[in-house]
């Protein structure tokens, strides 16, 4: 957590030795030393899965009020403490989101997240690459 990993996020290896673990994420280089690395679970993906499609998937700022979402990943461009912000708010792969409320302006939105509001702008809804959930029907 310290470094910034959190479950479904994407990595790649560089280096796999008794010694260390050198391994890259959001741009940036860690090591782990094996005895720390032997507590993080990992899935091998294939190289044709490892990105997200950005010109046919939709953000989260494109979903519309009232409709929810399974969030997909964060885009690469979200670096850092702002990524983190998203994070520590339970935006992270797998989690679903609901566009709630709307300012007059439509920047920021509020938008419920693990049975809390939060409110993000619009550029940082940007950053959400998410999957819209179908909205079930109601039969009389």
């Amino acid at each position: 957590l310290a470094m910034g990993m959190f479950p479904g996020m994407e990595l790649r290896v560089i280096e796999n030795s008794r010694e260390r673990i050198r391994f890259e994420f959001d741009g940036e280089e860690h090591v782990l030393a094996p005895v720390f690395a032997e507590n993080i679970t990992v899935q091998e993906k294939k190289l044709d899965q490892l990105s997200i499609d950005q010109n046919n998937t939709k953000t989260l700022n494109q979903i519309p009020k009232g409709e929810r979402a399974k969030v997909l990943a964060i885009s690469p461009a979200c670096r850092k403490q702002q990524k983190r912000r998203l994070m520590d708010l339970g935006i992270v792969p797998g989690s679903e989101i609901e566009v709630a409320l709307e300012s007059a302006g439509k920047n920021p939105r509020a938008y419920k997240v693990l049975n809390t509001f939060i409110a993000l702008r619009e550029k940082h809804a940007s950053f959400i690459y998410v999957e819209p959930l179908k909205v079930a029907s109601h039969v009389k």
